[in-house]
């Protein structure tokens, strides 16, 4: 095995690729696949199990303004776990298993542009606000004043609460927080406050099976928390019992 020097140090060459993308979600996944229809060499460098990232549970991608082949490539990653004996679909298709399995857990980013408000009321009453993961599928501008930047080597605009791509216009991706999707959840009158409050903490918790670590305030656990108004307004946050400045 080759190696590269960095430094003083001797890395490991372990391949040589054309193209190396770096996250296997909703961009990454798509950006992969075509780049592979292009003949290139590519490695997919992802921590989770999966590809495909929240299309793979059929709430985005129906529903998210985009160039980017989403459908075609989706049914490209679906035809080859076939092949190795998968199941992925039952009648009704991926989206209809989702909605309609209650062993399963459906993500939803919940920042008003992604999905609309009134497709995420239906999907919380057709699956139960308890098996319903908020999540944000933030870019790492989030929280940063509107303007210019770069996500994924591409230029982008943060505006009116999402971020688009600037020389496309199409939606690039969220910027919503936490705390943000919490409350729009609760604004948009789809479930009570504490029902909203446990779909971003104990719910995903259940989902990734850590829950009896984290997801919810016991003597024990790390004191990360947060402090809401009644109206779910964010006040502030504790890591390790410290507040946050």
């Amino acid at each position: 095995m080759s190696v590269h020097r960095f430094g003083s140090a001797e890395v490991p060459v372990l391949g040589e690729w054309d193209t190396v993308v770096v996250g296997g979600g909703t961009a990454g996944a798509s950006a992969a696949i075509s780049a592979a229809r292009e003949k290139n060499r590519v490695l997919v460098v992802e921590k989770a199990s999966s590809l495909g990232g929240t299309p793979t549970h059929a709430l985005v991608t129906p529903m998210m303004d985009s160039r980017v082949p989403h459908g075609h490539n989706l049914r490209e990653i679906e035809r080859r776990l076939n092949d190795l004996g998968v199941t992925t679909r039952e009648d009704g298709g991926l989206m209809g298993y989702i909605w309609f399995t209650p062993e399963t857990f459906a993500e939803v980013i919940a920042d008003g542009h992604h999905v609309m408000p009134a497709a995420i009321n239906a999907l919380v009453r057709a699956k139960g606000w308890d098996h319903v993961v908020l999540i944000t599928d933030a870019l790492g501008c989030a929280g940063m004043p509107e303007g210019e930047y770069m996500s994924g080597g591409l230029p982008v605009v943060m505006r009116d609460g999402a971020c688009y791509l600037r020389d496309e216009g199409n939606l690039a991706g969220s910027v919503a927080t936490m705390a943000e999707v919490v409350k729009n959840v609760y604004d948009w009158g789809i479930v009570t406050a504490e029902q909203a409050i446990r779909m971003g903490t104990e719910v995903p918790a259940r989902s990734a099976g850590i829950d009896a670590v984290c997801g919810s305030i016991k003597p024990g656990r790390a004191a990360d928390f947060v402090a809401l108004e009644p109206d779910l307004t964010l006040v502030a946050t504790y890591l390790a019992g410290e507040l946050v400045k």
